[in-house]
């Protein structure tokens, strides 16, 4: 299949910041019950995770709960169980699943994808390694209780043309095998959408509202894809207003009612803090990647007061709210600024894990 090049934008991969910018967090305008508002987030397996024992998962486990987080996207185990020594690098995960029974966390696998995926077009390869990353993994934990399903990582923009239809037939086929395997459990994606209408963060074809509706309409149609994750960040930029936003999170509702499919929100809890295109341009130089090392040190996590706002805006559209951004700016497991960050979310200060329990979200 002939495929153009395609433009940055269309595809994004994230780079955890080396650092954040410290900054004092106010515990006011939390969610009156303790929890951050937020109701899950997306993990990475990363190699500090990976020395946790048993106990330490455990510990994860209850920060999660107490953050209010029901659903957890667990990213690692499809590279893990491909290698020769898949049962020792699982153990991680294994204390993971072993430390959610009985909590009513609801956890996703995400499915394997290239590195390059997104330059590579190679569609026998995603979908094969994936069948054995799928059958692997379902005999592992497909009879876990808090097994819930599966995410697609394969995260997109609005594609045009050859790649559109490539799309369509990876989105068809990831999410069948899933289905094939285990007919009950969910599947979810986490697209996003793009705010930059004059090409300050690259070359790249701009979708409006009704485009980017009718893409996803007939996408999601074409699969068996139950939940849309939306990314409400458009290219991460603390600059964008939440009236920028929300017609593209109405455009996705409208694609999701047309096709039956539940929508929630990603809520990104770190954010590039930039007043505005153009003084990023200024400080970065036009066409700049968002991840682009040079913006490192300009990254934090999304203000406490703005979260709220940004919580609000999600409710608009869904009741449902996940989050990018815990596991990179406020696992309080992950250092002091960090764990700061996390009372601030839930607006209390807290001494210890081992304190009392606080009431769930209902």
């Amino acid at each position: 299949m002939a495929i153009r090049g395609m433009e940055w934008l269309a595809v994004r991969t994230r780079i955890v910041p080396v650092g954040l910018l410290p900054f004092l967090m106010m515990a006011c305008l939390a969610c009156q019950h303790g929890g951050s508002g937020l109701d899950g987030c997306l993990y990475w397996m990363d190699e500090p995770a990976r020395q946790w024992p048993a106990e330490e998962w455990g510990r994860q486990v209850e920060y999660m709960r107490r953050a209010g987080f029901r659903h957890v996207i667990m990213s690692g185990p499809s590279y893990d169980v491909l290698t020769e020594a898949a049962d020792a690098r699982l153990v991680p995960f294994d204390h993971f699943m072993n430390a959610s029974r009985g909590t009513g966390l609801r956890v996703y696998l995400s499915l394997w994808s290239h590195p390059q995926w997104y330059g590579r077009w190679d569609l026998a390869e995603e979908l094969d390694t994936n069948a054995s990353v799928i059958a692997r993994l379902t005999e592992r934990y497909g009879r876990h209780p808090n097994f819930a399903g599966w995410y697609i990582p394969h995260e997109i923009y609005v594609m045009w043309d050859d790649q559109a239809r490539y799309m369509r037939e990876l989105y068809a086929g990831l999410s069948r095998m899933c289905k094939a395997a285990t007919a009950d459990k969910l599947v979810v994606l986490s697209p996003f959408f793009i705010l930059d209408r004059k090409g300050y963060l690259g070359d790249f074809r701009f979708a409006e509202p009704d485009e980017y509706e009718d893409f996803w309409a007939d996408l999601l149609a074409a699969t068996q894809i139950d939940v849309v994750a939306l990314q409400d960040s458009g290219e991460h930029l603390s600059c964008y207003s939440l009236d920028d936003r929300r017609p593209f999170l109405a455009a996705m509702r409208r694609a999701c009612t047309r096709t039956g499919r539940r929508l929630w929100i990603n809520i990104e809890t770190g954010e590039l803090h930039v007043d505005g295109l153009e003084a990023y341009a200024h400080r970065f130089g036009r066409k700049t990647h968002v991840n682009d090392p040079r913006t490192q040190s300009d990254w934090r996590a999304v203000p406490p007061d703005k979260l709220r706002d940004k919580i609000r805006l999600a409710h608009e559209f869904s009741r449902t709210t996940i989050t990018w951004g815990y596991q990179q700016y406020w696992d309080p497991m992950r250092g002091a600024e960090p764990r700061s960050i996390y009372d601030a979310y839930r607006g209390r200060e807290l001494e210890r894990i081992g304190l009392e329990p606080q009431p769930r979200p209902r």
